[in-house]
């Protein structure tokens, strides 16, 4: 599944994560967590699940649960996916399987 989630407004992508969250096949993900691979523009930092400007606590509870981050070994710092004006580094961009694949 790839997805683009909004990023010029914080409560735009609150709102599109809370709604995702409804939608097959994440409201069921006993039936079909073995076959997904999650690759996306998240928009917001997964290291920080406490910030303002994050995806609710559901869709990082959900991600720690059911999935494996492919881009970054447990225990290590991401890697930047986004920077701008050589200040602001953020890893924004990830890409998750599920634990059986």
């Amino acid at each position: 599944m790839v997805l683009y989630v909004p990023s010029h407004s914080y409560t735009l992508c609150h709102s599109f994560y809370t709604s995702l969250l409804c939608l097959a096949p994440f409201s069921d993900l006993d039936d079909c967590y073995n076959c997904l691979l999650l690759m996306w523009d998240f928009n917001f930092s997964y290291a920080h699940p406490n910030s303002q400007s994050n995806a609710p606590a559901g869709w990082h509870d959900m991600l720690k649960e059911w999935f494996v981050n492919c881009m970054t070994p447990t225990g290590s710092t991401p890697m930047p996916t986004f920077c701008c004006n050589d200040k602001i580094m953020l890893t924004i961009d990830y890409a998750y399987t599920s634990l059986s694949l």
